[in-house]
């Protein structure tokens, strides 16, 4: 049975809403005081200032200009596994000797009537000029300042305008359909009739090592977007911030490009994920395949870089994004600080009055043991953000609530009084004596100490445990024989009759939840009472057989079954919390006994 859990969730309620503002009081002082730190929003704006330099400026260190080199050279690597030096693929009308061997094609079962295997010359000679241009913007790659957002002339190609090529280049592959045959594809390096060579034919988005790098280039297109703007950002913004935090539109411009930075490392890193799941055997093809000698020189016209390493260039990604990551974050938190000023003053205000009248309330609940009175104190003025907290009265509002956080009641706030019910099953031991009087014996009592054991499990919608109760004590019962000392065939005596009393004892439970329920030794401990006095009733049927006496012997020996049911009239009152209270009892045990009398 539990009873008025309702003043324990309310007060557990308005202790967790306190608990909550001071922490929303305690953040946005914090932040307050962040913005109005000269020195923190100046090394913020210098950190940010710095990458947007050296993203605009620098290759070496340039997270746009390694990203983009990464994926350019993977686009560049799938062409050459794709369509380089024997096509895995064939090519109506080429005759430059890099066509995969027709009867090759034709062999294969996945290229059933042909149409899946086969690409037009004109097709294959768009993806030709455009894998052709790419590898020459690669090669005369700019840092942004170096060059117009859209220049491809001369010795110099905008990442705009590499990746523009890049990305039709990947459309029209993913467009025509052709399957890709990696029978046919044939690398220094990779074998493909070695263990682990891949040997299957379809089109060329059943691989991720295609499908990857396509949705590396939107990522990479929308960073470089960013990459432009922040330069623009940084150019507005002053070098020191000089009080200027309070200015509307210098605090719109740094949180902004803050956003933006982080947002450019968030998009680097989704790159390299992309490159980390592509699956270990077509990666080991694309490494192999940048690095492979064209056919004549012919595809594509310029030899590829010698020293490039695909993996190298991979982790120069993730490489940039570990160094100026920790920086940007901590820029960010200022900016967004400097830009939240305003409305975190308004909004420290809302919190030290919503902290203010819990605490006036909660001083009022009739189970609080907390002084929370003074637990927050406000400036003379609020704008500054300086209010204190008391120390003490926050640490035992904190040991209150843990107290409270292994209550199994404290979210139910319905209950005055309900009833949840197990079934139990034990063993009992009976050791007494018993009597009968008069001539006919037919009423008598008996006397005797007993000890029953019982185990079960409860289960309710907040509260589940498994118990064990013991009941131990005294008792009498009058004994009445409806059917007498009635002589059998064998010479016994059969008595049938009915036995009702009382019982005096003890009662100990024990409960699986005992540890939680008595963890904390504070002014929220609950009161835990295992045992206590119990008066029960005791009544049933019964039956007895006295064997035949022996000689020299002045009793017989009796063998009885007792049919009974046993009703405890006192709840145990287990647990006690703020008033809510947790009982048990054993409403009714019904029992079958053996009895041996002599």
């Amino acid at each position: 049975m539990v009873k008025n859990t309702g003043e324990l969730k309310n007060l557990n309620d308005k202790y967790e809403q306190l608990s909550q503002s001071l922490a929303q009081l305690a953040s946005l002082k914090k932040s307050i005081q962040t913005a109005n730190n000269i020195q923190a929003v100046n090394n913020a704006l210098s950190d940010l200032k710095s990458f947007a330099s050296n993203n605009h400026t620098n290759k070496e260190t340039s997270p746009i200009y390694n990203t983009a080199q990464a994926v350019i050279t993977s686009v560049l690597a799938f062409w050459s596994l794709y369509a380089g030096n024997t096509t895995s693929f064939h090519v109506t009308g080429l005759n430059d000797g890099s066509n995969a061997p027709l009867t090759r094609i034709n062999q294969d079962g996945n290229c059933t009537g042909l149409q899946q295997c086969f690409m037009s010359k004109e097709t294959y000679d768009k993806m030709k000029v455009l894998a052709e241009n790419l590898q020459k913007a690669q090669g005369n790659l700019c840092a942004l300042s170096e060059c117009s957002s859209d220049q491809s002339n001369g010795n110099k190609t905008s990442m705009t305008t590499a990746l523009q090529t890049a990305q039709k280049l990947m459309d029209l592959i993913e467009q025509t359909k052709v399957s890709m045959v990696w029978k046919n594809i044939v690398i220094a390096g990779v074998t493909n009739v070695s263990s682990g060579a891949i040997t299957s034919t379809g089109p060329v988005t059943d691989y991720a090592v295609f499908n990857n790098i396509k949705a590396m280039l939107p990522i990479l297109q929308q960073a470089l977007k960013l990459t432009q703007d922040n330069h623009t950002l940084s150019a507005s913004l002053q070098d020191r911030a000089m009080g200027s935090q309070n200015n509307r539109e210098f605090a719109k411009n740094i949180y902004a490009l803050a956003q933006n930075q982080k947002q450019i490392l968030s998009n680097a890193s989704s790159i390299f994920n992309l490159f980390n799941s592509i699956p270990k055997d077509q990666l080991k093809y694309l490494e192999k395949a940048y690095l492979k000698v064209p056919h004549l020189g012919k595809t594509p016209t310029n030899p590829y870089r010698q020293n490039v390493n695909l993996n190298k260039e991979i982790n120069a990604v993730q490489s940039n994004v570990d160094n100026y990551g920790h920086r940007l974050d901590s820029a960010l938190s200022v900016a967004r600080d400097v830009y939240n000023l305003k409305s975190n003053q308004t909004e420290i205000v809302t919190a030290y009055n919503n902290a203010k009248n819990l605490s006036e309330e909660i001083s009022k609940l009739p189970y609080n043991k907390v002084n929370v009175t003074n637990i927050v104190m406000s400036p003379k003025d609020s704008t500054a953000g300086q209010y204190q907290i008391n120390p003490e009265q926050q640490s035992n509002l904190s040991q209150a609530l843990a107290a409270m956080s292994n209550n199994p009641f404290k979210k139910v706030g319905m209950i005055s009084s309900q009833n949840n019910n197990g079934a139990m099953n034990g063993l009992g031991v009976q050791v007494g004596y018993k009597q009968f009087f008069g001539e006919s014996k037919r009423w008598g009592l008996r006397y005797y100490g007993f000890f029953d054991y019982n185990h079960g499990y409860i289960k309710s919608s907040f509260f589940n445990s498994s118990s064990d109760v013991w009941t131990y004590g005294g008792g009498s019962d009058l004994l009445v024989n409806i059917i007498n000392d009635s002589i059998t065939r064998k010479n016994n005596k059969l008595s049938v009759g009915l036995f009702g009393g009382i019982q005096l004892a003890g009662t100990t439970w024990l409960n699986s939840q005992y540890v939680n329920l008595t963890a904390f030794n504070n002014p929220y401990s609950a009161k835990v009472n295992t045992s206590n006095f119990q008066f029960l009733f005791n009544l049933g049927l019964r039956t007895n057989l006295a064997t035949a006496k022996k000689k020299d012997s002045e009793h017989s020996a009796q063998h009885g079954i007792e049919l009974g049911i046993k009703i405890p009239t006192i709840n145990t009152n287990y647990y006690s919390f703020l008033g809510t209270q947790l009982q048990y009892r054993r409403l009714y045990s019904v029992y079958l006994n053996y009895v041996f009398a002599y």
